[in-house]
This record gives structure tokens, C-alpha cells and sequence, in this order.
């Protein structure tokens, strides 16, 4: 089945002058000389810095905002992984098609730098920080993140806070806010938020669809082994795939870009005294990011990251006699675009370009 948009143009079809591409991002090239005129095959797994790798085309409009990599046509082979981090997102520009077997990863994980052009704190307003022994709150983006949990039964100091998600599509290629960090008031280091996920858009005339694309956010920490709220977990990133004609293959087809899971409170003294466990990240489309939560703990539970539309906060720390410190809020959904897919798992629902 071959999915086009009616009356569409855009993609890798270029305008009149031969140099523009894109409907979503505009592409241009200053002259003819500079339009890709070679193909791209990618059999082994590729890393891709945004910020330094030369397979960035720097002789094209968009060259400072975004790292543009673009060919006559495009093929990642199955079983292999293109995974790319950086300060700008990422964009794969076919003139022709746009052929994904492997997987695309522009995702945000624990210990790893951040995916491609995930956003920074500063560019995410409108939250409040945790304070006392509370937990962070869950980045926002396409969906909502949670809010983060006190100690039961106190006023112990303001929870973290999430901001609104954003009430229309974005009108540029941006990656997931980041989740807040924890709060402690004993001494130690604030257990961080997870990085929002990285954002990715494939412009081509047509894309062959046969694997994955994932640009989820990533986990919170858990607080440590000191009374301390946990770190919330980063919203899911931005998946774009501008082409007037889509055609699924028949392997696994999915695009997700999920809300990582907060992390739990720590506990300093008493039964349940001990570190927080650490969130997870989504492992696919329609599985929530589980937030941490050692039952043996005292600290309350991480909220899960969303594969959906609902918040996930935060629980309540379970004891304030044995100093559980709360748990932290869940990240919220990124944002996909895209004409429909037939057999595609699509998480968030995707809007149509």
C-alpha cells in the first residue's frame, strides 16, 4: 500500500528553481552545483554528531540550525542503527527515496549524551523547581509531564512543578524538554533530571518505511541514600517524515517518542533506608517508561513516562518517620507527523502533514 498525500509536492521533490526541498523544513541549496548527486548506503551502524560530523552538508540554508544530511537516495540496512546526539537536530534529505530497514535512534538515554537536539532547560519555561526532599518534575512537550510527589503528611517544601504541553504543533524541528531535578535538603548532589528525547526529519519524494524510529526522553534519578526527592524523566523528542508518499514494508514498523520514567525518592535512616531506584526509558510504542520504585524502599515512587496523553506524577514518600523523600514526575509524549502508515505503531498519535 502506498500512502500520498493528494495534490502533494513536497519532500524531496524540489520547487521550480531545482534547490529547494522540504515542506516542513525548507532546504536550499544556493546553487545546482550543490544539490546532492550521489546516494548514501549505510550497511554497518552509524554515529552521527550534529554539532561535528562531516556527514553534515554545510552548503545549504539550514546548515546552523540543523545538521542536513543529504544524497540522491538514502538506505539504512536492516539490523543496523544510525544513532545521533548533538546540539541540533537532525535531518536526512533523499531527492528521491528514503529507504529505513534499520533503526533511527535519536533518543535520550541514561549515561548517554542526549539525543540529537534535545532541548536544554532554559528553553523550557513555565515549571517550578522541586524544593526540600521533593521530586522533580516530568519534562513536557507534545503531552504533559507529571508532577512531583512530597513526603506524605508534610509541608516540606514546594513539589516539582511541570509545565503545559504545548497547545499547537511546533513550528521547527526542536527535541523534548528535560525532566527537573530532585530535591535534598541534606548534603549531597540533586538527583538529575532525564534529557527530553532528540528530534529527527526525513524529507524524501518517497520513504520505504521497514523499521524503527524512536525519540524518547530519557529516566530520572533516584535519590540517594539521604533523604532527597528523585529526578523526573525527559519528554519524548519530535519524528517528522515529510514525503508525499509513504510505503510500509512488512518488518516491524514503529515511531515512538515516549516520556522517560521519573526516578524514586531516597531514604536516609530507618526501615526502608537506601537509594531510590533509577527510571527506565520506553523499549517500544505502546509501553510506558516504569518509574522506580523499590517496594523495599521508603521513598516514593517514580511516575511512569507517558506513551500517550496522561500526566504521570509522582507518589507520596510512604513514611516521613523513616525520611522517604518523594518520587519524581513521569515525561511527558513528544509529537510525530506523518501521513498514516498502514501497520505502523505509532506513539504519541501522530498529526498529518
Amino acid at each position: 500500500m502506498v500512502c500520498e498525500a493528494e495534490g502533494a509536492t513536497g519532500g524531496g521533490t524540489p520547487d521550480a528553481s531545482g534547490s529547494q526541498f522540504g515542506t516542513f523544513i525548507k532546504i536550499t541549496f544556493p546553487s545546482s552545483s550543490d544539490v546532492p548527486a550521489a546516494p548514501l548506503m549505510w550497511n554497518i551502524n552509524i554515529d552521527i554528531d550534529t554539532d561535528t560530523s562531516v556527514l553534515c552538508d554545510t552548503h545549504n540554508s539550514q546548515a546552523t540550525r540543523y545538521c542536513v544530511v543529504a544524497a540522491t537516495s538514502i538506505t539504512l540496512a536492516s539490523t543496523r542503527t544510525l544513532r545521533a546526539h548533538g546540539s541540533k537536530p537532525l535531518v536526512l534529505l533523499a531527492i528521491s527515496t528514503f529507504d529505513l530497514q534499520g533503526t533511527i535512534d535519536v533518543s535520550s538515554n541514561a549515561g548517554s549524551p542526549p539525543g540529537a537536539g534535545a532541548a536544554v532547560a532554559a528553553s523550557c519555561p513555565n515549571t517550578t523547581a522541586a524544593a526540600g526532599n521533593s521530586g522533580g518534575f516530568g519534562g513536557s512537550f507534545g503531552g504533559k509531564g507529571g508532577n512531583g510527589g512530597p513526603i506524605a503528611g508534610t509541608a516540606d517544601g514546594a513539589t516539582g512543578t511541570a509545565a503545559p504541553a504545548l497547545a499547537a504543533f511546533p513550528t521547527d524541528l526542536r527535541g523534548g524538554c528535560p525532566g527537573g531535578n530532585g530535591s535534598s535538603s541534606t548534603a549531597g548532589t540533586a538527583p538529575a533530571g532525564g534529557s527530553g528525547g532528540g528530534a529527527v526529519a526525513i524529507i524524501a519524494d518517497t520513504v520505504q518505511v521497514n523499521g524503527k524510529i524512536n525519540a524518547s526522553g530519557a529516566s530520572g534519578k533516584g535519590g540517594p541514600a539521604t533523604l532527597s526527592g528523585g529526578g523526573g524523566g525527559g519528554a519524548g523528542g519530535m519524528i517528522v517524515l515529510d514525503a508525499p508518499s509513504i510505503m510500509p514494508g512488512s518488518g516491524t514498523l514503529w515511531l515512538f517518542a515516549n516520556g522517560g520514567g521519573g526516578g524514586q525518592g531516597g531514604t536516609g535512616m530507618g526501615i526502608g533506608a537506601g537509594p531510590g531506584d533509577d527510571g527506565k526509558e520506553s523499549p517500544g510504542p505502546l509501553i510506558n517508561a516504569v518509574g522506580g520504585n523499590n517496594g523495599g524502599r521508603s521513598g516514593g515512587a517514580g511516575g511512569g513516562g507517558s506513551a500517550g496523553t496522561a500526566q504521570k506524577d509522582g507518589a507520596d514518600a510512604g513514611d516521613a518517620v523513616n525520611s522517604g523523600g518523594g518520587g519524581a514526575g513521569g515525561g511527558g509524549t513528544g509529537f510525530i507527523r506523518t501521513l498514516p502508515i498502514a501497520g505502523a505503531v505509532i506513539a504519541p498519535p501522530p498529526i498529518s502533514m
